[in-house]
């Protein structure tokens, strides 16, 4: 039964009964000043982590998504509350949008100059995410705004030309944390139920191209193996339907992300028509995507 309780955190969590919870997955806020809002002024204190400890299960998990510029005093405040930091997930995304300053424009703007038009212009829209040959809520991209292209006009705006001070935000951090047990996590999960992570629940399927496979377990799939085994039986011959080891990434299934992805190391993959870079890498392919979460 689902129960919504409305209100703030910390006044809601006092009705919740001790060792009660048995995980919590939040997108706290980031302490980014997001619109000037006072809510996000900062990351939450560790009163607010001091209750999210107290209503766990001993062994219970907590995950806690963070923007990357402040993921450290998150996991801070986590840590300081009484958790034990397990990991970190990197959620990659490929809908993020720079937000990077044009150094030679505020150059040229600083000493009264305007930045020389062109002639040439580019479509742009910073609010929404393009989703294959539309854009999400919006119209399509042959219909978006047209904007001037400019370059730099003072020779000491030219010095800086192609310089910005932001790199385009491709991922978020999730804080994956565990309130402390007492004795074995055999014993834990016996008597609370949790404290370990479903893992065969997570693994990515193999697909029918491992169907003829006949490796064995613990080795790196680059090298012949399936990463992430670990049987004690080193020679047993992996089973495809068993599916890949879950790893602590996952992704948005986005075409831009799965161009980072290709089928083999070296490949180039197409993005909305566009060639993208080669990457030189041992990289994974599309099969590896199962409802969005890149796992290896």
């Amino acid at each position: 039964m689902l129960n919504l309780m409305c209100g703030d955190c910390l006044d809601m969590m006092k009705n919740i009964e001790d060792n009660s919870i048995d995980s919590i997955v939040t997108d706290a806020p980031y302490g980014l000043s997001f619109m000037g809002k006072a809510w996000d002024k900062n990351v939450p204190s560790t009163l607010v982590w001091e209750e999210c400890y107290r209503v766990l299960k001993p062994g219970g998990y907590l995950l806690c998504f963070a923007g990357t510029r402040t993921q450290h005093r998150m996991a801070c405040n986590i840590e300081d509350a009484g958790f034990e930091i397990k990991d970190m997930i990197a959620w990659i995304y490929g809908s993020g949008f720079p937000k990077s300053m044009d150094i030679s424009k505020q150059i040229d703007k600083k000493n009264g100059v305007k930045p020389t038009d062109t002639g040439e212009t580019k479509r742009t829209n910073s609010r929404k995410a393009r989703q294959g040959d539309e854009l999400v809520g919006a119209q399509s991209i042959e219909s978006l705004k047209h904007v001037p292209i400019t370059k730099p006009t003072s020779e000491e705006a030219k010095q800086w030309e192609g310089w910005g001070t932001a790199l385009k935000p491709a991922l978020e951090p999730i804080t994956v944390a565990r309130k402390p047990h007492k004795g074995t996590i055999a014993n834990n999960v016996l008597l609370h139920g949790v404290g370990g992570l479903n893992i065969d629940a997570c693994r990515v399927p193999a697909g029918t191209d491992y169907h003829d496979l006949n490796v064995t377990q613990g080795g790196d799939l680059r090298s012949g193996g399936i990463m992430g085994r670990t049987d004690q039986d080193r020679n047993t011959t992996f089973k495809p339907k068993d599916g890949r080891f879950p790893a602590n990434l996952v992704h948005d299934g986005s075409d831009e992300v799965l161009a980072v992805f290709p089928a083999k190391a070296g490949a180039c993959a197409k993005v909305k028509g566009s060639e993208q870079s080669k990457v030189h890498s041992n990289t994974y392919s599309q099969r590896d995507r199962v409802e969005g979460v890149f796992l290896r």
